[in-house]
């Protein structure tokens, strides 16, 4: 009836004298050599744990887990860092390494020459090539010669033509020259004996037919000119057909000569 016992019996009314098959039994570990020897046992669970001597505080590096008493062996207080000689964050004070290492890596650093890394840690003053961006395409319209890295800006066209469909017969155009530096003039020639000499301009068909609009940009020496089709069919004043295609780029100079673009 001890409640300390094993094999205590909540029910039992009567306590097993000493030799009876159910008197008191106290599981634990017998062995008075043994660091939880307990002294009210009287069979041996296996539960014995032996002394072991060691570093009990896990913040100084002679910390032993399985140290059960502490001799004092408590020296080096850890300092985590990089314990690695050769990285390029070493840290002397350090005793136990954090995994933090950075390898040493000589090269440029710089994001703004040619010659860096993103693996360098270490700069070793080999930038040398300043990035010049820009089209290195020879056959693009605006070609850089002094670009060493293309930044995807190649214009193929040297003047890029928009235009949109307002509504019925009336049409937004918008011209940029890319490649003719100081252009002083440019002409829009619509078709239909109509003129702007705007960048962008907004004009109206005021009937049917196919007309050739035609812009011209000239800097005095030679000019660009590029043409397309748009064909106005309004039946019932709606516009129900509406093609259009570059039919071909020419340059010419002021006396209508045809001349060659020079990039």
């Amino acid at each position: 009836m001890d409640e300390n016992a094993t094999n205590y019996n909540p029910f039992a009314n009567v306590n097993a004298p000493e030799g009876h098959e159910f008197e008191c039994v106290y599981w634990g570990c017998t062995d008075v050599t043994a660091f939880n020897y307990d002294e009210t046992a009287d069979v041996d669970d296996g539960s014995c744990i032996p002394f072991i001597e060691g570093c009990m505080n896990d913040n100084y590096i002679e910390y032993n887990p399985e140290a059960n008493i502490s001799d004092n062996s408590c020296v080096n207080i850890i300092v985590e860092g990089c314990t690695d000689e050769t990285a390029v964050n070493f840290y002397e004070f350090a005793n136990l390494d954090d995994g933090s290492c950075i390898e040493w890596v000589e090269g440029c650093m710089d994001s703004e020459y040619l010659e860096f890394s993103l693996d360098v840690t270490v700069d070793d003053g080999s930038c040398l090539t300043p990035i010049v961006l820009g089209c290195m395409d020879e056959s693009a319209a605006n070609t850089n010669p002094n670009a060493n890295t293309d930044d995807g800006s190649c214009i193929y066209s040297l003047l890029i033509v928009e235009y949109d469909l307002l509504g019925v017969s009336t049409y937004e155009f918008e011209v940029e020259v890319v490649s003719m530096e100081g252009y002083t003039l440019l002409l829009w020639d619509f078709g239909d004996d109509s003129y702007s000499n705007l960048d962008q301009v907004v004009h109206t068909y005021e009937s049917n037919g196919t007309y050739t609009v035609t812009i011209t940009a000239s800097n005095g020496q030679m000019a660009l000119v590029e043409e397309l089709t748009i064909e106005i069919n309004i039946p019932g004043l709606s516009v129900d057909k509406i093609e259009d295609d570059v039919i071909n780029e020419f340059f010419t100079d002021l006396l209508g000569r045809p001349c060659l673009a020079t990039k």
